[in-house]
């Protein structure tokens, strides 16, 4: 018996080491950073805040183990680090948040610098070529949230000047990195105007989309920028009150905004009054005034931003009937073909006959096919067509008619189902209708036109034949730097 024990021991020994291992980690989680004047691989938070504010992924049932106090916010939980630190979700390898320099001061960013400078005293073509060269810099020095940045600054100088194809390119070329949040809703955010400024309703919307589910997870101060800009999204779709609503709202807090930023808050305000029944108030006036104001009180305005806000206020004389103060101001080197068409509409409005009016409105028509100036075609062929039933020649208005109705019809195709185009197109069926009213009892086959093609259907042409929407290309856009 007792030469058993000896067994019975290792038996027990060896038994007792059999547990079941510890299953393996899954994968370290994604991670989304802010707070970093770059991001690196690693990741790594180049230049940080006092405070790094990081998004991380989660599964369900998963849950933030370090740091305390992460926060559950749209699919994941947000948390603050500060410094250099762990993420740590119950399950999965950690993911270590690694400090080095900032870029600051680098080749590239001082060359970002000089460009932005450029664009700021009215030399956009010395800021094109001082930001290309900022961005390859930086590319090639590894700073490719410096690129990024780079390239969303370099898109803004060539939407000023209307060059859409560079500026989607310019976007393309530098995409941020995956862990720079903060990058990316800006990067998104500048897609989604891109996209707009070319006709793209539903592109713009999903990129507006994107850019807010990062700036939310990361409560980025982008949130009310890009809630100003998707209510001019909304504008483009015709969902005028509700934009109206949003931006009124947004400027009841503008008093606590620095001057750059209400500047663009006012003119999106006043832009969206223009486009509204509220367009001839002289509450749409003051407002675009205060725009104006606020561009020169902005050390960061480029003269194209300063020339663009007093162009709507100028449209907005036009509308009021206070043609002695809707003369087009004075362009700038750099501004791009959608503003200088803009105001060759003013000029022709100038004319004092209106035979000299209407020549003038079709030979600008002949110069808007761009997809860029839809807006502005469909305006200058309804001005004229109005004009012409003025005149008595309802056959020529007619025609005039039927070229906007085509222009408006396919621009009803970009506007998505779920995004307003049973709206859209309601919204002109009654404005045709009011045509047809404004026009008169000789206009009945006229009527009978418009009202077989109103569902693709022409604006507000009986308003504005006293000056009601102008388009997209008069508002200022594109502001953020």
């Amino acid at each position: 018996m007792r030469a058993r024990r000896p067994i019975l021991l290792l038996w027990a020994l060896l038994g007792a080491g059999c547990r079941e291992p510890a299953p393996p980690l899954e994968p370290a989680p994604d991670l989304l950073l802010a707070g970093c004047v770059g991001v690196g691989p690693g990741p790594e938070c180049r230049g940080p805040d006092e405070t790094i504010t990081a998004w991380v992924a989660l599964a369900e049932g998963e849950q933030v183990e370090a740091p305390a106090g992460a926060v559950a916010v749209a699919g994941g939980a947000r948390v603050q680090l500060k410094g250099a630190g762990e993420v740590r979700v119950r399950g999965r390898r950690p993911v270590t948040v690694r400090l080095a320099p900032s870029p600051e001061g680098s080749p590239g960013r001082r060359l970002h610098a000089e460009g932005r400078q450029a664009n700021r005293d009215g030399r956009p073509d010395e800021a094109v070529r001082l930001l290309t060269e900022a961005a390859a810099r930086q590319a090639a020095d590894g700073d490719a949230s410096g690129a990024a940045l780079t390239a969303v600054v370099l898109s803004f100088v060539h939407l000023e000047a209307s060059r859409l194809a560079d500026a989607r390119a310019t976007l393309a070329r530098h995409p941020p990195p995956a862990a720079d949040g903060a990058a990316r809703a800006l990067h998104r955010y500048f897609e989604a105007l891109v996209a707009r400024a070319g006709g793209d309703a539903r592109g713009a919307l999903r990129a507006f989309d994107a850019s807010t589910d990062l700036a939310t997870r990361l409560d980025l101060p982008l949130l009310p920028v890009l809630r100003e800009e998707r209510a001019m999204t909304h504008l483009e779709l015709g969902r005028v009150d509700e934009a109206l609503a949003a931006l009124e709202d947004l400027a009841a807090g503008a008093d606590a905004l620095p001057a750059c930023k209400q500047a663009d808050l006012f003119a999106n305000l006043g832009w969206a009054r223009l486009a509204s029944s509220r367009a001839r108030e002289a509450g749409t006036g003051e407002v675009l005034r205060r725009a104006v104001d606020r561009f020169a009180a902005c050390d960061k305005a480029s003269p194209l931003k300063r020339a663009n806000a007093r162009l709507n206020l100028a449209l907005w004389a036009l509308r009021a009937g206070r043609a002695d103060e809707a003369a087009p101001p004075p362009l700038p080197d750099g501004a791009g073909p959608e503003l200088r068409a803009w105001a060759r509409y003013l000029t022709a409005h100038r004319a004092e006959a209106p035979e000299a009016r209407i020549a003038a409105l079709d030979a600008l028509a002949e110069q808007t096919a761009d997809a860029a100036l839809e807006r502005l075609r469909w305006q200058v062929l309804v001005d004229a067509g109005v004009l012409l039933a003025r005149l008595g020649d309802h056959a020529a208005a007619a025609a005039r008619f039927a070229r906007a109705e085509a222009v408006v019809a396919a621009r009803a195709l970009d506007v998505p189902v779920d995004a307003g185009r049973v709206a859209f197109a309601a919204d002109r069926h009654e404005s045709a209708a009011r045509l047809v009213a404004a026009l008169g009892p000789r206009a009945t086959s006229l009527g009978r036109w418009t009202r077989r093609s109103a569902a693709a259907g022409a604006d507000d042409a009986a308003d504005r034949a006293g000056g009601r929407w102008a388009g997209r290309g008069g508002r200022a856009r594109w502001r953020r730097r």
